[in-house]
């Protein structure tokens, strides 16, 4: 009981101090041990103090399951759609309706995806070294493939061969940069999809 009881208050002063995650945790572990004392009055007490300290926690929007692992998930400039990487597509969701939208497939496993700044447009890196761009409003592939490296020359072989795994755009959207493992940085112009330099 007397474990519990300092749990507890370790628990509310981390809440109180604005660490209302952590202090969660704290509380969430004195429960149990209230429950493992059988101290009814003190596990009362835990979940109150876990249902009024939660409220300031955000909630879980919605739980997608998706077919296998997921490497990589972006979302919209507008916060309106969430691109989920898995196996050779990606799953496009309207994240205020939890509803799948589309599938966007890939001719190789995606790595990476990263929407370009004030716009629609989704980029999809895999593990063949190439990007491709998708307007994620229309489904609709956007220009011709980038190649990252030339996924059928030397570099294809160890420890060339591991893809995209790295997009990142400048805050105005005219420059990206992608990124594999161990072939460096390769910087594009967003608009027209060409390298830059």
């Amino acid at each position: 009981r007397e474990l519990a009881a300092a749990t507890l208050q370790r628990g509310r002063m981390d809440c109180e101090r604005g660490e209302v995650v952590r202090g969660l945790l704290w509380i969430t572990r004195a429960l149990e041990y209230a429950d493992q004392a059988d101290d009814r009055d003190l596990a009362e007490a835990c979940r109150w103090n876990i249902g009024t300290w939660g409220s300031l926690v955000h909630p879980c929007v919605g739980v997608w399951a998706q077919p296998g692992p997921v490497p990589d998930v972006a979302v919209s400039p507008d916060g309106s759609i969430a691109a989920v990487a898995v196996g050779r597509m990606v799953r496009l969701y309207r994240i205020e309706a939890g509803a799948l939208v589309r599938e966007l497939t890939q001719p190789a496993p995606v790595i990476r995806c990263a929407f370009r700044p004030r716009s629609q447009e989704l980029w999809v890196g895999a593990v063949d070294g190439t990007i491709r761009r998708w307007s994620a409003s229309s489904g609709e592939p956007v220009g011709k493939p980038m190649e990252h490296y030339r996924p059928d020359g030397p570099q294809k072989s160890w420890p060339f061969g591991h893809g995209v795994f790295g997009i990142a755009f400048s805050p105005d959207g005219a420059l990206a940069a992608s990124a594999t493992h161990h072939h460096g940085v390769q910087v594009w112009d967003a608009a027209t999809g060409r390298p830059v330099g």
